[in-house]
């Protein structure tokens, strides 16, 4: 059974992800499931919690987030090879 002082904070955590699971802050609520089950591990409510932000894939990356930002430009075509410094040659 968690002290006085830790039950205030687990309550604390849990009231703060009640508030980010009304928000659908999925990677709030895992944050704060897994801050109260660091202080009680056999936290039921938590563990509930942890559950639901990991089948709503918080913490892992969005399939847009995991592929790369392309921000460059496009290099400019090869010039031919009759091309020599920039300039034609015959």
């Amino acid at each position: 059974m968690p002290s006085e002082f830790i039950q205030r904070q687990i309550d604390r955590l849990l009231n703060e992800a009640e508030a980010a699971l009304g928000r659908l802050d999925w990677d709030g609520v895992r944050a704060q499931a897994d801050a109260i089950l660091a202080l009680d591990p056999e936290n039921g409510d938590a563990r509930v919690l942890l559950d639901a932000a990991v089948r709503a894939g918080a913490g892992t990356p969005s399939a847009s987030a995991s592929q790369p930002a392309t921000t460059e430009a496009p290099s400019a075509p090869p010039l031919p090879a009759s091309f020599a410094g920039g300039r034609y040659a015959v």
